[in-house]
């Protein structure tokens, strides 16, 4: 019955993504700065064999850097065929991770948000493709991402808010859970780290910032856009024409997607459409209940194909004041007992937590 199952085909998009993607990580042209250990690790674990490297992995274990073998495991070209070494880490892994759970506190967490530049070269990679590269980019200098408490540990590195695959970004963020201090913030560091990055990726700065610090998520308010506009597609008076009935309409529903009733209101959304020079700019509102891709909602104000659309960029995300940061001996205190409980239960859980003078904390 499965030989005649016919397989969804791979869209071309996807697969384009998955080439760039491989290119890029097999042309980095530099020896990684990490942990001795880690490149003996990768010695012998071509190999298929981890028996008789007790003393090995003790060392490794002892520096913290399991989760990071099982990352080289998993992500090597070779991973399907390296079963004994798998079973071999594995079984140190389960240990390893109850013992993490247990005494949480006994991890130093610096937490940091870095801003990067992302350009057309690497416009058509989506947010799995550029967190694996900045990945790869940080641990390579050597840099301890902290994981979470999840079944299946995962680095702590989020890029946010979401920037859709074939739009570039002037100004967006990452945000980082270490186990050390970066070096980062002197130039000769940031320009180290930047050589290992593909053209079209630049970090601009890095910043430490508290632990109980709001996340950029939380923080952003509007994003900005621009698109070059391409008179072949739609010349300027017809977007003229399409900016002023948006403006005179009472609503714009975003066109559903497989048979699915859509909900949301682009009036609601899209505001400040203009044209200047030759470039349309408009700004998107972040809210709780819908974030639409910024191509199908411009596409559906114009009234063209989202696919056509090339050169789109977010120029600048509108941040609110981090009141958190206001209150830090009240927020500090409490994440000091409650933040390991959260992680201990689930590192994909969410728990809230109230008080009747204080404002709700979310923990995700």
């Amino acid at each position: 019955m499965l030989k005649n199952m016919t397989l969804p085909e791979i869209p071309q998009s996807a697969l384009q993504r998955k080439q760039l993607l491989n290119e890029i990580l097999g042309s980095t042209g530099q020896a990684p700065r990490w942990s001795p250990l880690l490149n003996e690790f990768k010695n012998i674990m071509a190999s298929d064999s981890l028996e008789g490297s007790a003393a090995l992995l003790d060392q490794i274990e002892k520096e913290g850097l399991l989760e990071e073998c099982s990352d080289l495991l998993r992500n090597s070209p070779h991973g399907l065929v390296l079963k004994s070494a798998k079973n071999h880490l594995d079984a140190r892994l389960i240990l390893y991770r109850r013992k993490r759970a247990i005494h949480p506190e006994a991890e130093a967490t610096y937490r940091y948000r870095l801003s990067y530049e992302k350009g057309r070269h690497v416009a058509i990679l989506g947010i799995p493709e550029l967190q694996r590269i900045f990945l790869c980019a940080l641990q390579s200098e050597g840099v301890l991402i902290k994981y979470d408490f999840s079944k299946h540990p995962k680095p702590m590195i989020e890029l946010a808010p979401i920037l859709s695959p074939n739009a570039t970004g002037s100004n967006e963020f990452i945000e980082l859970h270490c186990r050390q201090e970066l070096p980062f913030p002197e130039k000769e560091s940031l320009e180290r780290l930047n050589l290992r990055l593909p053209g079209g990726l630049i970090i601009n700065s890095c910043d430490r910032i508290p632990t109980f610090a709001s996340s950029i998520c939380e923080l952003a308010t509007h994003a900005h856009w621009s698109w070059p506009i391409d008179e072949s597609l739609i010349s300027k008076e017809s977007i003229m024409n399409r900016i002023k009935d948006f403006a005179t309409s009472s609503k714009l529903m975003l066109s559903s997607m497989q048979g699915k009733e859509s909900t949301c209101d682009l009036k609601v959304i899209v505001h400040d459409l203009m044209i200047t020079g030759e470039t349309l700019v408009w700004s998107t509102t972040f809210t709780d209940a819908h974030s639409p891709n910024p191509l199908r909602a411009i596409a559906q104000v114009l009234n063209i194909e989202s696919s056509q659309i090339e050169g789109l960029k977010r120029t600048s995300l509108t941040l609110s004041e981090d009141l958190r940061l206001k209150q830090s001996d009240k927020f500090s205190r409490k994440l000091k007992n409650i933040y390991e409980d959260a992680t201990i239960l689930d590192g994909d859980s969410s728990i809230t937590v109230h008080n009747d003078d204080d404002d709700y904390i979310s923990l995700g």
